[in-house]
């Protein structure tokens, strides 16, 4: 089932939010390689199970950029972990610019036409009537899950250093940005990622096969 077969692109608008995923793992030693790879897992996971859930709004993460890193004081976790803050910009169909990623958001991403509450605005697009799903679209929790299983993936195919990153421990979404600014987390690579550069087209190449 594809839930975008059969829909029109002038259907879809977009729009932006910020989420934070805290990561158990090493803030000294992740790499902007790594993080880089974060950015991939937060748009495939999230997207993937908007698709399974049905989301009525059609919601879909474009891009995901990295914006800040930064440690959690040792006094908030029993572990060492870290937070990534990420600019969401995604799209969904007839919805208002502040839609929510998540389902538990405050927010319920109310669409902008009352008159199709977001629902199939034709029987070609969207969820065919009668889908046993849910129709709604992800949870935080569920995405916590569903991103430490494509994690512990990247685990065993070496893409991603379970030292470094070992899982999500929380994910919050928030709210809406209007920066559109990319940045890496220090500005600059260290040596270490300067080694790793040579992988990163063979990373990619895993990612779209």
């Amino acid at each position: 089932m594809n839930i975008f077969d059969g829909c029109d692109d002038d259907q879809f608008n977009i729009f932006q939010t910020q989420m934070t995923l805290e990561f158990a793992g090493n803030v000294n030693e992740v790499s902007n390689l790594e993080l880089f790879v974060t950015e991939n897992g937060s748009r495939m996971t999230y997207n993937q199970l908007a698709e399974d859930l049905c989301d009525p709004l059609l919601r879909r993460m474009l891009n995901a950029t990295v914006k800040e890193v930064e440690p959690v004081p040792a006094q908030l976790s029993s572990k060492p972990s870290f937070r990534v803050r990420y600019l969401v910009v995604g799209n969904c169909r007839g919805c208002a610019p502040n839609t929510p990623l998540f389902s538990d958001t405050s927010n319920t991403g109310r669409a902008l036409n009352a008159g199709n509450n977001g629902r199939r605005v034709e029987n070609k697009c969207g969820c065919p009537e009668g889908t046993n799903v849910l129709e709604r679209a992800p949870t935080t929790g569920e995405y916590t899950v569903a991103y430490n299983e494509w994690l512990e993936d990247k685990h065993e195919a070496g893409t991603v250093d379970p030292d470094n990153i070992a899982r999500v421990l929380e994910t919050v979404e928030l709210g809406n940005s209007n920066d559109t600014s990319a940045a890496f987390h220090t500005g600059r690579l260290r040596g270490a990622d300067v080694g790793n550069i040579f992988f990163l087209f063979l990373v990619m190449l895993k990612m779209i096969m």
